[in-house]
């Protein structure tokens, strides 16, 4: 997820009337307990990665058995528990997206894994805070964090939802393949980052 800033001087919006504000701005905003947040622009490898593994993904859940269905960063992820929504750059859905208010077509709440392309300035923000956001979902099944700096690829997957224990991995040279658990979906490292060009001065 990018960059994200508070509004001053707004009121307590529900959410509702977030949603209903979102559909006419020019910007996007993230919904924090009734405030919202600005989410700045990328990079190019941001934008790079994210198509890449959208595409990957894309192509896995079409072909799947299962009832998959892949997202990208315009669509709204919500926490009705924390009040909170996100717009993770990739998410997965099995089965229909369930929106917690029925005229809404721009949020769900049953993702099974959540993909975020870090930045410099989020990498922390998404690392942990976002993570622990993400884990009040219940459907929440797997986390991909991808640096666009470097070839690195961590994935948390839940391995005991009583105990609520992750087992977490990296992956960082080309033939690694990077598993997710729950969905089936398997990719190498340099398919990940096709096209990705690190000699670029980005996010400096």
């Amino acid at each position: 997820m990018l960059l994200t800033s508070l509004l001053a001087s707004q009121k307590i919006m529900t959410l509702e009337e977030y949603l209903k504000f979102e559909e006419n701005s020019q910007e996007r905003h993230e919904f924090h307990a009734g405030k919202l947040h600005v989410i700045s622009g990328g990079t190019y490898n941001h934008s790079r990665i994210c198509i890449t593994i959208a595409r990957l993904l894309d192509d896995f859940c079409e072909n799947s058995k299962e009832n998959l269905e892949v997202f990208a960063s315009d669509m709204k992820v919500v926490s009705t528990e924390l009040g909170r929504t996100f717009y993770p750059d990739v998410s997965i859905v099995k089965g229909t997206p369930h929106s917690p208010i029925s005229t809404s077509k721009s949020v769900y709440e049953n993702p099974c894994c959540l993909i975020e392309v870090l930045s410099k300035s989020t990498a922390k923000y998404d690392a942990i805070e976002k993570f622990d956001c993400y884990k009040t979902l219940p459907s929440f099944r797997e986390y991909v964090l991808i640096d666009q700096y470097q070839k690195l690829v961590e994935v948390r997957t839940l391995e005991d939802v009583e105990r609520n224990l992750w087992d977490i991995k990296t992956f960082r040279a080309d033939e690694d393949v990077v598993s997710l658990k729950s969905i089936g979906f398997e990719a190498t490292i340099k398919e990940i980052y096709k096209r990705v060009q690190f000699s670029e001065e980005e996010g400096k």
